[in-house]
């Protein structure tokens, strides 16, 4: 029962306060210090400006749509690239629209988590993995599809292989 109290008291939004960009949850009474829970826990938010949010909110608004709409580009063309004679033109669609899609999954990966370990003192022990979680989903992206493209020219093509596979 006791527990139950504690995790409603921490669970309620409106026993948390704002004080200057630190969320400070309130003191346990004293009757519960003794199970050594912690007396005083700190969550640090970083503040945004207003224009940059508000700028960050839109462009976050279109890029999502765009994820969206290029996902449910797949559910079309997939089925249209096995069922449809296999031509360049598919070749490219599909080629296209799988590695943007990919790219975004993994530049979201990416992004979530090589940031650079922040210390204790708050500066990032290694600055250089957030530059390098940014180049790498490029360096991917940009690589598969030059591949995907040459074999698309040069070769039978993507869907063509694929194709080819699932005969085996």
């Amino acid at each position: 029962a006791a527990a139950l109290q504690i995790s409603r008291k921490f669970l309620n939004p409106s026993c948390i306060r704002q004080t200057q960009h630190k969320f400070v949850v309130p003191r346990i009474s004293p009757a519960y210090t003794a199970l050594n829970f912690p007396v005083q826990r700190k969550v640090h938010v970083t503040p945004a400006k207003n224009a940059e949010a508000a700028s960050a909110t839109s462009k976050h608004g279109t890029h999502w749509m765009a994820e969206r709409v290029v996902s449910a580009a797949l559910y079309g063309i997939l089925p249209a690239a096995y069922f449809m004679e296999p031509s360049f033109a598919m070749d490219t669609a599909l080629t296209s629209t799988l590695v943007v899609h990919c790219h975004w999954g993994i530049s979201g990966v990416f992004q979530d988590y090589m940031h650079g370990y922040p210390s204790e003192t708050g500066e990032r022990r290694y600055p250089w993995l957030a530059a390098m979680g940014k180049i790498i989903p490029y360096v991917l992206s940009i690589t598969a599809f030059a591949c995907l493209m040459n074999f698309n020219y040069n070769d039978v093509g993507l869907v063509k292989a694929i194709s080819m596979l699932w005969r085996v």
